[in-house]
């Protein structure tokens, strides 16, 4: 009985760590993406100043 509830806990807590690593790789995959939008939007403003 204890090693099953354990068992359970332990399942949690490994769920728990997926959800905290996705979360983080998330907000870093977002975090890259408007970056990556912010250069764009600078470039393409230098692009029209030039033009």
């Amino acid at each position: 009985m204890i090693l099953s509830k354990n068992n359970k806990s332990i399942k949690t807590t490994i769920k728990n760590i997926n959800v905290m690593d996705l979360k983080q790789t998330f907000i870093k995959t977002l975090s890259q993406y408007l970056e990556n939008i912010q250069i764009l939007e600078t470039l393409w403003q230098e692009i029209k100043r030039t033009t």
